[in-house]
């Protein structure tokens, strides 16, 4: 983390966890290192959640990780695996995970999903909550649903290399 610091690397967000019970082995100590090397950083959970009730047990579980925990970066919903699920119920889904984590957190959540989602899946009743969008090629996503005024966070490649980490990480 200190040659992620000299590499010049700010802002750092980690994983939590995943579902309603997978911490990441690292979390803890990402966390303590973010910290220790002053990062702007903020969390996510990767979402598992097939219903309302597993969307809202999973912010719990996630709202339980981060307790605690000097962040100044939004905590995150990463819901990205859509299959055997409708539009509607991905939203609602969606929907019931980030308005349970801001209840219980007391910060309002960002929705992290693709360019590709933020067009075609995610609807207008996700629009109060800030975009980190992926997109790998162009210089800014392209985000075009009319939902979102723009976007929080932009993440334009899955092959980044830094100083410090051995492997290809998102940038």
């Amino acid at each position: 983390f200190e040659t992620l610091r000299q590499s010049g690397v700010e802002a750092i967000y980690i994983r939590a966890g995943y579902g309603s019970a997978g911490v990441d082995h690292y979390f803890q100590r990402n966390a303590a290192l973010a910290k220790a090397e002053n990062f702007h950083f903020g969390f996510y959970l990767y979402v598992t959640a097939k219903t309302e009730a597993e969307a809202r047990e999973q912010a719990a579980f996630f709202a339980d990780l981060i307790q605690g925990k000097e962040y100044d970066c939004r905590p995150a919903m990463d819901f990205e695996n859509f299959s055997g699920l409708s539009r509607e119920q991905v939203n609602s889904i969606g929907l019931a995970f980030l308005q349970e984590l801001e209840r219980l957190t007391g910060v309002k959540p960002m929705l992290y999903t693709d360019a590709y989602a933020a067009n075609e899946i995610w609807q207008e009743s996700l629009s109060a909550y800030p975009l980190w969008v992926a997109e790998y090629g162009p210089a800014s996503p392209e985000v075009t649903s009319g939902i979102w005024n723009g976007w929080t966070g932009f993440q334009y490649s899955d092959r980044g290399r830094v100083q410090g980490i051995g492997t290809a990480v998102d940038l």
